[in-house]
């Protein structure tokens, strides 16, 4: 899916995306912000709204509370 967008992008702004991924994969982001980003970057680009039905499938109601546990080592030093 971020291919679709990443024509669209800055190379500042796709160097940003690929850091907050590296982030994500030590797990010192969440997930959402993965996802909230990736939404940020389609609407910026102008994309079809079908898009967005993909990224936020649910009622924001029905979407599982974030693990507070899960960042709470994130100052650790690995």
């Amino acid at each position: 899916m971020f291919q679709s967008v990443a024509s669209d992008l800055s190379e500042k702004e796709h160097l940003f995306f690929e850091a907050v991924l590296g982030r994500y994969e030590q797990n010192k982001v969440c997930f959402s912000t993965v996802l909230e980003l990736l939404k940020l970057n389609l609407i910026m680009s102008g994309k079809d709204p079908a898009y967005h039905t993909l990224l936020l499938p649910y009622p924001e109601e029905l979407i599982l509370e974030v693990d507070e546990d899960r960042d709470k080592d994130f100052w650790k030093q690995g």
